[in-house]
């Protein structure tokens, strides 16, 4: 079996999973602000809040909107690491960072996968 390839594998659908959540969450934060939207411009045509309110909550609720979305855009163009979701991309000046060393020789990251292979050939078995 290839370790490098399925742990690729694994590497790409999580942050396709976790890509998807980001845009869910954005998605929920704009359908809570047009429902909000919506509660004023009733409460407009029923003679609750006045229409200068409206436009108030509405201009407060785009600002918002537009920084979550302009937050969470940039950070994923400029600093998150386009590899792994979870990693962050910091800038080198001239050179690369020093290797992290783990524990076993060999292992370059440890994830489930190459955990249920030490197991394995230790004589654990897995349930």
């Amino acid at each position: 079996m290839d370790y490098d390839t399925t742990t690729r594998e694994l590497g790409i659908n999580e942050y396709s999973y976790q890509n998807k959540m980001d845009t869910l969450f954005f998605f929920q934060i704009l359908l809570i602000s047009i429902l909000i939207l919506c509660i004023f411009a009733y409460g407009v045509t029923a003679g609750f809040f006045s229409a200068s309110l409206f436009m108030y909550v509405g201009a407060l609720l785009v600002v918002i909107d537009g920084i979550i979305f302009l937050g969470r855009y940039s950070y994923t163009a400029n600093l998150r690491d386009p590899n792994h979701w979870y990693r962050r991309r910091f800038a080198t000046v001239g050179a690369t960072p020093p290797a992290v060393k783990s524990a076993v020789p060999g292992l370059r990251d440890i994830s489930g996968l190459d955990i249920s292979g030490i197991c394995t050939t230790a004589g654990y078995k897995l349930t």
